[in-house]
């Protein structure tokens, strides 16, 4: 399991999950994710759970651990926005996921 945050104060973005294995990510609970979003490129469960009150609050604060298949779309449930996770999420350290997984 690898420790992973994704912080942004544009977005108002702090936002802190597990990566499982292949791919698999976990966004904590009491993550605090962007207001905005994009209707352009963004996968369907991230759209989902981002409009779903059971896992959202008003003020954008995760009300339970979000399990994705995929950390771009974990990047983008926090974001807002299409992106790609390997490059979004990063460890305490700054160091991306892309660059942590080469380095297994």
């Amino acid at each position: 399991m690898i420790k992973l945050f994704a912080k942004g104060q544009k977005r108002k973005v702090e936002a802190s999950a597990n990566y499982i294995d292949n791919n698999k990510i976990v966004v904590l609970k009491n993550s605090k994710i962007s207001s905005q979003q994009s209707e352009f490129k963004m996968a369907k469960d991230a759209k989902e759970f981002r409009s779903n009150p059971k896992i959202v609050d008003n003020n954008y604060v995760v009300l339970q651990d979000v399990t994705f298949k995929s950390c771009s779309a974990a990047a983008q449930f926090v974001s807002g926005y299409s992106v790609n996770g390997l490059n979004y999420w990063k460890d305490s350290y700054g160091n991306s996921l892309k660059e942590i997984l080469k380095k297994k």
